[in-house]
């Protein structure tokens, strides 16, 4: 069924749902054919390229319609930059929204979308008291989890990460169909050994202490957990 909810078509034009390399035949309501071809790796990179094709000889701008353009709510603000044969077109762009681009349009032209995919930290709502001092790791449209099977020997409940230091990212092929991971930065909350075979104790002063020794972290797209051997998964993780 995916492959229908990419494009649909309406009196004014056509509409891009979903963003997966495709090509696609479409009638429009007023007559002309056209092909879109797109092009892109998302959501491992942010490059779109949608090109227009005539499907018919005669489909060289006669008859105007619009390209909507769908802008996922996971944006930030007028991040987004879009390019129509080389030029980039000003027009705003609201996370949640479709960018509509009208145009005669000739057989060839090509569009380019650029989505931001930055590393971004999230926090829930304050009244959400299991998540206080938590923070939940995103890139682009994926939620990201520490798994045990990339974080071995590492108690994943006393990972704090460093948000001060911008995570890398890699591309692995062989890694759960292919998929970005992220290496973080990060410390361990060092556990008091009089907590051993204790649930609680008298309220003390004494502030947590933190490893000495750094360490580093991996994250995978919270989709593809559960695939490898059993283990401990964590979204929501403490933070520096």
């Amino acid at each position: 069924m995916f492959p229908g909810f990419i494009y649909s078509v309406s009196e004014e034009g056509v509409w891009v749902h979903l963003y997966a390399s495709s090509i696609v035949n479409l009638e429009l309501p007023n007559g002309p054919q056209i092909t879109l071809h797109q092009e892109t790796s998302y959501p491992w990179e942010g490059h779109v390229t949608i090109e227009v094709q005539p499907a018919q000889e005669n489909l060289s701008g006669e008859n105007p319609f619009s390209l909507f353009l769908r802008l996922p709510g996971w944006l930030y603000e007028d991040q987004v930059v879009v390019k129509i044969n080389g030029e980039v077109i000003g027009y705003p762009t609201h996370p949640g929204t479709y960018l509509e681009i009208h145009s005669a349009w000739q057989g060839g032209d090509q569009v380019d979308i650029d989505f931001p995919m930055e590393v971004h930290y999230l926090e829930s709502h304050p009244l959400v008291v299991e998540n206080t001092g938590r923070v939940a790791i995103t890139r682009g449209p994926l939620v990201y989890c520490l798994e045990e099977a990339d974080n071995q020997s590492i108690p994943l409940s006393q990972v704090m990460i460093d948000r001060s230091s911008q995570p890398s990212f890699e591309f692995q092929p062989g890694l759960l169909g292919g998929v970005v991971q992220l290496t973080h930065k990060a410390h361990l909350q060092s556990m008091d050994p009089e907590w051993e075979r204790k649930l609680y104790r008298p309220s003390t002063p004494k502030a947590y202490a933190f490893s000495s020794t750094a360490t580093e972290v991996r994250s995978i797209p919270y989709f593809a957990w559960a695939n490898r051997q059993p283990g401990e998964m964590q979204v929501w993780t403490l933070f520096l």
